[in-house]
């Protein structure tokens, strides 16, 4: 009797150890998930920042070459 208690009881803890180790691995897992959604947050946060920038830059281009063109303008009325 004393043997099949020792063997129930270690069943039990083994069952015990492996839904430790699961419960361990879903809270890596989720733990993984989650900082796989900030990075991602972070990411589109970024590529907004970067397309912000890109299109000041494009405006920038823009305005000075209507500057540009409406000096040469100017040169060339001023030298007709």
């Amino acid at each position: 009797m004393l043997e099949g208690e020792l063997i129930k009881r270690q069943a039990e803890e083994d069952l015990e150890r492996e839904k430790q180790r699961e419960l361990a691995r879903q809270k890596r897992s989720q733990q993984m998930k989650s900082e796989l959604i900030q990075a991602n947050k972070q990411q589109i946060v970024l590529q907004d920042e970067a397309r912000r920038q890109e299109l000041q830059e494009e405006e920038r281009i823009e305005e000075f070459a209507k500057k540009k063109a409406g000096r040469d303008l100017m040169k060339k009325e001023k030298e007709a």
